[in-house]
């Protein structure tokens, strides 16, 4: 097995990627910020490069607004366009990015999108 591991923190990464290596497993620790997507198109083929076909796909970015315990109409307009950026466009641009590679290679895979847990929760603070 082989794992190609992506985020935008490089000391996090290298961390991860040493403790997946040390289990035995070939990594790769590539530096990515999702809310470009000629980041996440550059980690796509530097991936391919390293491994050739990615049979499974995880897309597991996602943020919060930096004050979840205010009210969601107080937070400001750049807030929103980061936790949008990583947590919408991410996902979307990791999809653009693989998704038409493992097609082409007509064999089984995989796609995972992560969410919150925001997304089922009541909180007072968005419903009043």
């Amino acid at each position: 097995m082989n794992v190609v591991l992506a985020d935008i923190e490089q000391d996090a990464l290298d961390a991860a990627v040493a403790k997946i290596s040390d289990l035995g497993v070939e990594a790769v620790g590539i530096a990515v910020d999702v809310m470009d997507k000629n980041s996440v198109q550059s980690l796509a083929k530097k991936s391919i490069d390293a491994f050739g076909n990615i049979p499974i796909l995880c897309n597991n970015a996602g943020v919060a607004p930096p004050a979840i315990d205010e009210p969601i109409w107080d937070h400001e307009q750049n807030a929103w366009d980061w936790v949008m950026g990583v947590n919408f466009y991410g996902v979307l641009y990791g999809l653009q990015s693989f998704v038409p590679h493992m097609l082409e290679h007509k064999e089984e895979g995989h796609v995972l999108n992560t969410v919150s847990l925001a997304g089922s929760l009541v909180l007072k603070v968005v419903t009043g």
